[in-house]
């Protein structure tokens, strides 16, 4: 564990560590780049530049292949994790914390989400997951929509809030999918799909 350490660097370095606290928000598996002639502790850094960062928190895991930490945000790229029952995974993302906890979720690209318990299923360009409130918000950009699909039913819309047992749809909603919706929804949750 590496903790407040003080690193006096002359050169770019990286350092890899089992877990570190930052700030207090704890972080596992990480790759820590280090700017040139930096002579700070870990927990004064302005910013942190991570590689493979799994972040660990009571609320949920997070994965990021790069991320870049700045007081209580964490930027990611190639984003993903698992909040309670959600699991997801998007292009990018970031992870807005408060008193060191996450309390709010962006993602932007190629989102994937799916909650097996509630046997649902979600593609869409952008979303917003409010931790304390339990709230997802799901947006696209024209031409794509929002595919969600809930055991047998489906919903094509340009934009979708879930809330606890509330589905709340807006624009131009359709309770089925085209053709071309149903196989890119297909091909991305091929195992999750409930067969005909």
């Amino acid at each position: 564990m590496l903790k407040r350490a003080l690193f006096y660097i002359t050169c770019a370095v990286t350092l890899t560590c089992g877990t570190i606290y930052w700030k207090q928000i704890r972080i596992s598996e990480i790759n820590l780049t280090l700017p040139i002639q930096t002579k700070k502790t870990a927990s004064s850094l302005d910013t942190l530049t991570a590689s493979d960062l799994q972040v660990n928190a009571e609320e949920g895991q997070f994965y990021t292949k790069k991320a870049v930490i700045r007081k209580e945000t964490i930027f990611c790229t190639s984003f993903r994790g698992v909040l309670e029952s959600i699991s997801f995974e998007s292009d990018m993302g970031n992870i807005f914390c408060k008193n060191f906890h996450p309390e709010t979720i962006s993602l932007d690209g190629n989102i994937h989400i799916s909650s097996p318990i509630h046997h649902q299923l979600c593609l869409a360009d952008r979303a917003w997951i409010d931790c304390k409130e339990k709230k997802v918000s799901l947006d696209s950009k024209a031409p794509n929509r929002v595919l969600f699909q809930q055991d047998a039913m489906k919903m094509s819309s340009p934009a979708l809030t879930i809330q606890e047992n509330e589905i709340r749809a807006s624009g131009d909603v359709r309770l089925f999918f085209e053709p071309k919706e149903t196989e890119q929804f297909e091909k991305i949750f091929i195992n999750l799909v409930p067969k005909k």
